[in-house]
């Protein structure tokens, strides 16, 4: 098998493995961490714009307008790597920015509970396997 096939291989395997992982828990990181992530309700607010739920689309993620934007311009400037860098950046601190004020204004699609993550929960179960409590 040439290296090529064994890349194409390798990409499908992953992104079975993560939309199965997706499908059986939801967002990952709010899994383990009981956090909401930063795009949380992305995905949901794409399906909402083919759906032309455009209002839908704006209540679950209000940067899901400018996707298309940011593609768009880091295909045609793609010959210019600053200018890229520059786009990336500045839409990841919206995304950030956005998902603080979501965070703090009591979102029902952004949350912070650590207590309900995975990964908590596994430490409390080990705690009280090895101490007896």
């Amino acid at each position: 098998m040439n290296v090529r096939r064994k890349r194409i291989l390798a990409a499908a395997i992953t992104l079975c493995c993560v939309v199965a992982l997706y499908l059986a828990i939801g967002c990952p990181v709010r899994f383990l961490t009981g956090v909401s992530c930063p795009s949380c309700g992305m995905v949901r607010a794409c399906l909402a714009c083919l759906r032309l739920d455009f209002a839908g689309a704006w209540q679950l993620h209000p940067l899901v307008f400018l996707l298309p934007v940011a593609a768009g311009l880091m295909l045609w400037k793609r010959k210019n790597p600053k200018f890229c860098r520059g786009v990336l950046f500045s839409f990841c601190a919206l995304l950030f920015a956005v998902w603080i004020l979501r965070m703090f204004s009591g979102s029902e699609i952004v949350y912070f509970r650590p207590g309900e993550g995975a990964v908590v929960r596994l430490f409390l179960f080990l705690r009280r396997v090895l101490t007896g409590k």
